[in-house]
């Protein structure tokens, strides 16, 4: 907590009255600048400083300018070099694919924007990262819910950080989608056509891992498919299957058993489901 001031410029100007005084306040950090401009002297002294009791972050430069002078006033600006950057906070669902989202929502979220002058947020949101559009600006809180978004669509968003000085910051490009909240393994559609038409199951994973996939023609229970699902992530995935056997020929009319087996960091579980293949 210390006082600074700055002495910012004695320059000639040309004017014509009495002597006068103003003060250029800034709130935004209990900061002003205060001048006398002097017709005798036609000159211009302009000085400013911080109010006493605020607190700089260290690194930290504050500039107060001299942005014009007329007879009798002048304005002044504040502007500091504090970084705006933003990004998306690790970890979060705002920048992971096929989220369970039972409301079709998505909160995003991202860090705030470091440095002691007050900023908000815009955030833009589009279903290309080259064309993306504001949905929502003025924002105080570093997070933002959107609503009604479609099912297992891609949508690719960015967030931009600003202050009342005009300086922004944009974070880079996310991508995030959503997916139905489910408990259980599906598949859609059911029944399906080999070889036209592909199923695609989808299942929750409990933690990151992996699983093994099998197809099992009945009444006999003969395994027709295998294979092994190697860097699931958590949460929800997905795998489409076209319909073929492990030697690639596709799979007849009737009834099949699909069997999931789950490895995750969380923990291990096996589903079962039934699907129809029609030709």
């Amino acid at each position: 907590m210390f006082l600074r001031s700055f002495l910012l410029g004695l320059g000639m100007l040309v004017l014509k009255g009495a002597a006068n005084a103003n003060m250029c306040a800034l709130p935004q950090l209990g900061a002003a600048g205060a001048g006398t401009l002097s017709g005798s002297a036609k000159s211009a002294v302009v000085t400013a400083g911080l109010a006493a009791g605020v607190a700089v972050a260290p690194g930290m430069v504050l500039s107060i300018g001299l942005q014009s002078v007329s007879q009798g006033s002048f304005a002044c600006f504040l502007s500091t070099d504090a970084p705006l950057a933003v990004a998306a906070l690790p970890g979060t669902y705002s920048v992971q694919r096929l989220v369970p989202s039972p409301g079709r929502t998505m909160t995003l979220q991202w860090s705030e924007a470091a440095g002691l002058l007050p900023v908000t947020y815009e955030v833009f949101l589009g279903e290309s990262p080259s064309a993306l559009a504001s949905v929502a600006r003025g924002l105080a809180a570093p997070s933002h819910t959107l609503s009604s978004l479609e099912f297992m669509r891609p949508y690719y968003w960015r967030v931009m950080a600003s202050d009342q000085f005009g300086r922004y910051s944009q974070s880079g490009i996310y991508s995030f989608s959503i997916a139905p909240a489910q408990d259980r393994m599906i598949a859609a559609p059911n029944p399906f056509h080999p070889g036209k038409v592909g199923i695609t199951f989808m299942w929750l994973m409990p933690g990151p891992g992996w699983a093994e996939l099998e197809v099992f023609a009945l009444p006999e229970a003969r395994r027709v498919f295998r294979t092994r699902l190697e860097g699931l992530q958590d949460g929800v995935n997905t795998f489409l299957y076209d319909g073929r056997d492990s030697d690639g020929r596709l799979l007849s009319n009737g009834i099949y058993t699909v069997r999931m087996r789950m490895k995750g960091a969380n923990g291990n579980k096996t589903e079962l489901l039934k699907i129809i293949g029609v030709r």
